[in-house]
């Protein structure tokens, strides 16, 4: 069975995928502001630089959202912002499965790394899902013409 994506006037338009990564990136910052500013939101003690990660992936978001509205610069933009998607990924990938196991019921420390890891991954997660899909689509848009 073939993968179809909903058709609609967003298939090609460069600015649903500048959007989701303006999302993505707002997301990604206000969890690590959160995170820095009120670790005891999230099961933390005291701040660690460490919950700034995710922000710094946010702030490379942004460039790319505006560069995928360029023609000139809209490929390398979109490649870059799946790279960064890629880092967060597979940089919080270890704090999803110990999130579900806390959710098993298990005791461990670092709840609030745990939370900071497992959100980074799943924000970048969803970005990662819908780039492929818009890249694909693109693509098979493409091929036709």
């Amino acid at each position: 069975r073939e993968f179809r994506m909903a058709a609609g006037p967003w298939n090609e338009n460069h600015a649903l995928l500048a959007l989701r990564l303006r999302l993505s990136a707002l997301g990604l910052i206000l969890l690590s502001f959160v995170a820095y500013s009120f670790p005891q939101l999230i099961g933390g003690k005291k701040r660690h630089w460490h919950a700034l990660i995710p922000g710094v992936l946010g702030v490379l978001f942004l460039p790319c959202s505006f560069g995928v509205q360029k023609e000139s610069t809209r490929k390398i933009a979109a490649h870059v912002a799946v790279l960064v998607a890629l880092v967060g990924v597979f940089g919080g990938i270890n704090g999803l499965f110990k999130l579900m196991r806390v959710a098993m019921g298990e005791e461990m420390d670092k709840l609030d790394a745990i939370y900071l890891q497992a959100g980074m991954s799943l924000i970048c997660t969803q970005f990662l899902t819908f780039a492929i899909r818009w890249f694909m689509e693109n693509r098979k848009k493409k091929v036709q013409k």
